[in-house]
Order: structure tokens, then sequence, then C-alpha cells
């Protein structure tokens, strides 16, 4: 029964915003880290990451990312690289473009932040796109273990990211 209410969802919402998605798009996001302590400044971590986004089913979408942040606050905190897959919704409305991703995550180095190399990134983003495809956007972008490996504080990016 879940599954037919779940492919329901799916089919009216293709239906009703079918027409402003794109297929497959080129991902370039930079970002800035965010961090949850007063005495840490926004341009101790930058992030940088290409990924490629497909349509699956209407707003229903995977992304593919690979990239690094740079962490220069030497507290036990690292630069890392990353790997990931993530599946999420996104739906567009006048050209404007919101979604909303989750997926397993790989890292090249854990710290204090980050205690495993398997990690989760979620993602939100909000943006235009025009009629060429072309899509210009915020995101905010979350990795941690979901407590899986410890410690999980997590990392938080903020930064605008390019699609076309």
């Amino acid at each position: 029964m879940l599954s037919k209410i779940v492919f329901g969802c799916l089919f009216l919402s293709t239906i009703a915003y079918g027409q402003d998605f794109q297929e497959d798009q080129t991902a370039l996001d930079v970002g800035i880290g965010v961090f949850r302590s007063a005495d840490k400044g926004l341009s101790e971590t930058k992030m940088l990451s290409i990924g490629k986004q497909e349509t699956l089913l209407g707003p229903l979408k995977s992304r593919y990312s690979a990239g690094f942040w740079l962490d220069n606050t030497r507290d036990g905190r690292k630069s890392s690289g990353f790997v990931g897959a993530q599946l999420g919704f996104e739906v567009a409305n006048n050209g404007w473009v919101g979604g909303l991703f989750s997926g397993p995550t790989v890292i090249s180095t854990p710290d204090v932040l980050l205690g495993g190399r398997f990690q989760f990134m979620d993602t939100i983003n909000y943006g235009l796109q025009d009629k060429s495809g072309n899509y210009i956007g915020l995101f905010y972008r979350h990795f941690s273990s979901a407590g899986l490996e410890m410690p999980n504080t997590g990392r938080d990016i903020l930064g605008i990211e390019i699609r076309f």
C-alpha cells in the first residue's frame, strides 16, 4: 500500500512539474564553512566540488559529487577530499528551483568534526534556472556520520552552485 502511495505522489508530481526540468546537468559548487562556535570565522573552511545531476523521474533526481575542502584552523580539523552520491527531490516553478538531497559520502581524512571516512552528505538548494537549463543558486550542505562514527559534530558549508 505504501509503495502505491509513493508511486502515485511521484507520478502526480511528474505531471505537475515535468515541463520545468532539465535532464542532466553538470554542477560546480563553491562554498565557505559555517561553524556553531562564535570563535570560528566563515573564511576558515573553503570547499570546491564538481558533479553531475540526473533526472530519474520528474522531480526525483540523483547527484554524484567529488570535491574537497581546505581547513586552515589547525585545531584538529583537517582538509579532506570527498566523493558522494545523493538522491533527492528538486521542484521548479517559473524559473525558481528548490531541492533537498541526501546520500552516502566517503571522505579522505577524518578529523575532530568527522570521526570516520564514511559520512552522509545532506544538501538544500534554492536558485534560478533559465529556459536553457542554466542554473545559479545557493546551497547549504551538511556532512555527518549520523552517529555511526565518533566524533560526529558535523561540517556545514554555505555556497554558490552553478549548473549547466
